[in-house]
């Protein structure tokens, strides 16, 4: 019997080990679900469109795939913001960082960013270095009624939708 018990013991351990792993493992594919919209589902706002690329406080959205007509959307917990200022710098956060960098707007929306980097660094996941690096790739844009389109490939870019920062006593 006291073998018995021994056995039991640990097995029914490695058990709910494994049933922890398994409910684990479904809520993190659960949650990837829902960050993955559809592009035909983001909002139009018609007066997006004719906003310009600088002097806009833009609000990232998340990382569009035009090959599967989707928008990785970013966590609302997480606020990733940029401007575009008319001395050819680019300033911004990742929340809880600043980033910075430069830019050169050219003829036919192409847009040379260089030097995108953390400003400050107090930490960092996944999603904040692909952003950074999809930044430094940008290769053109374009202003719609979706908001602001940053090109970093053929089928890929980043959307950013306006938003009015609270210092100015506007709300978005």
């Amino acid at each position: 019997m006291k073998h018995i018990k021994k056995l039991l013991v640990p097995s029914s351990t490695v058990l709910i080990f494994c049933l922890l792993i398994l409910t684990g493992c479904e809520k993190s594919e659960t949650a990837d679900k829902e960050t993955i919209t559809y592009l035909h589902d983001i909002p139009e706002r018609e007066h997006y469109a004719s906003l310009p690329l600088m002097g806009t406080y833009w609000e990232f959205t998340g990382f569009a795939d035009t090959r599967f007509g989707t928008v990785e959307i970013q966590s609302t917990f997480r606020r990733n913001r940029l401007t575009f200022v008319e001395d050819g710098s680019i300033n911004g956060i990742i929340s809880p960082n600043q980033v910075g960098g430069n830019y050169i707007a050219k003829p036919l929306n192409k847009l040379n960013i260089s030097r995108f980097a953390l400003v400050t660094y107090i930490g960092v996941d996944q999603n904040d270095i692909h952003y950074i690096e999809a930044m430094k790739k940008v290769s053109s844009y374009k202003i719609s009624a979706k908001g602001l389109l940053l090109y970093y490939g053929k089928n890929t870019f980043l959307l950013f939708q306006p938003y009015r920062p609270h210092f100015l006593g506007l709300f978005r």
